[in-house]
Formats: structure tokens, C-alpha cells, sequence
């Protein structure tokens, strides 16, 4: 595997943002799994009947299994 050059520019990368979301995402979902649904309460009754609590749990996944395609795509753009 070889090593990317501009490595200093590690906040530009989709791969790093990625990660630091999914990371926040899930650590928040898992330290307070009732905020959502509190913070969902609060909405007017038209828009909290379209919203699925369990949603932000799946955006947090799909971010996880993004990293890995960021990653891929960073190292084969490098590698050429």
C-alpha cells in the first residue's frame, strides 16, 4: 500500500468527514437514545407522523460503509 503524499490536507478528505459524522452520529444515538425522540416530539403533528426515529441510525450505518468507498477512491487516485 503506498502512502498518500498530501496527508497534511486530512480535513479535505471525504473519507475523515465521513467518519468524524458516523462517529458522532452513533456515539450520540448510543449515550442518548431518547434525545431523538424527545427532539422529534417537538415537532409540529404533520411532520412527526413522516419522521422515523430509527432513520438517524441508518444514516450514521451509511456513513460507516461510506468511509470504506471514500477511502478506496482516495487510494486509487493517489495510486495512479
Amino acid at each position: 500500500m503506498k502512502l498518500v503524499e498530501n496527508a497534511r490536507d486530512w480535513s479535505k478528505w471525504w473519507s475523515v468527514r465521513l467518519s468524524i459524522a458516523s462517529g458522532v452520529l452513533l456515539t450520540f444515538l448510543e449515550v442518548y437514545p431518547n434525545a431523538i425522540g424527545t427532539a422529534i416530539q417537538t415537532l409540529p403533528p404533520e411532520v412527526k407522523g413522516r419522521v422515523n426515529p430509527e432513520i438517524f441510525r441508518i444514516i450514521g450505518i451509511i456513513c460507516v460503509i461510506a468511509v470504506g468507498a471514500a477511502i478506496v477512491a482516495i487510494y486509487e487516485r493517489y495510486t495512479k
